[in-house]
């Protein structure tokens, strides 16, 4: 950082950050950014997003969903990262010392010193890691780059509304992004290094073993969820009485796919419903309204999977409510 700071100062890199700020100003009015007026107010509810408010209560907020969801881990990461950021970046602007730029007119209040932007450190090391946790969250390879490209828009929008609003030379916020950049990706990596390492064990079910979830006329059968699939999935059978109707037409984002094991069962997708023998291979994408149940005369049996896993935690209560809401007859 001493050394990024040392070819910031250089006279001729110097000229060059002067003559770009100039550049972004009206040529007679240094006090007037280049652009419409929307685009200065843009610029200036942008820079907020890397402020101390926003991502104190961004942290915050985020902190609380993982304590709720038993995250202790990844709250702990989140946190770590967040102050581990805000106090090198507070060090590093003490160390150096630099001044703010005095070739424009700051169009935001700043009271602290120039070098690295806070606001692209602390912008960098936060989203980039709440970037990564979310990508962590879905198996599809196009959902986690878009969580990772959201997060580095942010990051850059931040960094460059800096400039533009006259209150950090470019190489203040070129260190910024790099520091923040780096401490997010060393946070990360120490957080998986110490990690617990949960150790997955091969699982051999006999028929009808598993977990069961009695609910009437309706049963089910877990047997593999939670660390068990190091929540990749959650696979169990679902068996019916004749005659029986299921749960009802329901819709949820995972997708829901199902394997008949025995009898026939009736599948609602969409508006339309299919009968599908033993044998059958049925899949419902997500955000498609489905539902099941048994029509015929024998036990009906399917597989189901479902992404991504924790499937499971939810079965207290859905296994009440077929108790206190009895499946009628089909």
């Amino acid at each position: 950082m001493i050394t990024w700071a040392s070819i910031a100062a250089t006279a001729s890199l110097h000229q060059l950050e002067r003559g770009l700020m100039r550049a972004l100003r009206e040529p007679t009015d240094p006090a007037d950014p280049l652009g419409p007026e929307w685009l200065e107010k843009f610029a200036i509810d942008l820079t907020s997003l890397g402020g101390h408010s926003v991502l104190t209560l961004l942290v915050v907020i985020v902190t609380a969903y993982l304590l709720l969801a038993g995250k202790r881990a990844t709250a702990a990461l989140l946190v770590g990262s967040a102050v581990g950021a805000a106090l090198v970046s507070h060090g590093t602007k003490l160390l150096i010392g630099r001044a703010r730029p005095d070739v424009v007119v700051h169009l935001v209040d700043v009271s602290t010193y120039s070098f690295p932007s806070g606001h692209a450190l602390l912008s960098a090391s936060i989203y980039l890691t709440l970037g990564a946790l979310l990508a962590r969250q879905f198996p599809q390879s196009a959902l986690r780059r878009y969580f990772i490209a959201v997060a580095a828009s942010i990051t850059v929008l931040v960094g460059l509304s800096r400039v533009y609003l006259g209150v950090h030379w470019p190489s203040d916020v070129l260190a910024g992004w790099l520091v923040g950049a780096l401490w997010a990706w060393g946070c990360w990596r120490l957080a998986r290094r110490f990690s617990p390492r949960r150790e997955r064990r091969a699982i051999v079910l006999e028929p009808g073993a598993g977990r069961a979830w009695p609910m009437g006329r309706i049963a089910a059968l877990f047997k593999a969820d939670g660390t068990e699939t190091a929540d990749g999935y959650s696979i169990s059978e679902w068996w019916l009485e004749p005659h029986t109707q299921g749960p009802g037409k329901h819709v949820h984002e995972e997708d829901d796919v199902f394997f008949v094991l025995e009898g026939t069962m009736s599948f609602r997708l969409g508006d339309a419903w299919h009968d599908a023998p033993k044998g059958s291979f049925v899949l419902a994408p997500g955000g498609t309204p489905h539902d099941f149940e048994n029509r015929g005369d024998q036990r009906a049996g399917m597989l189901n999977l479902s992404f991504p896993g924790g499937f499971e935690q939810h079965m207290p209560g859905i296994s009440q409510w077929f108790i206190e809401h009895p499946p009628g007859n089909a």
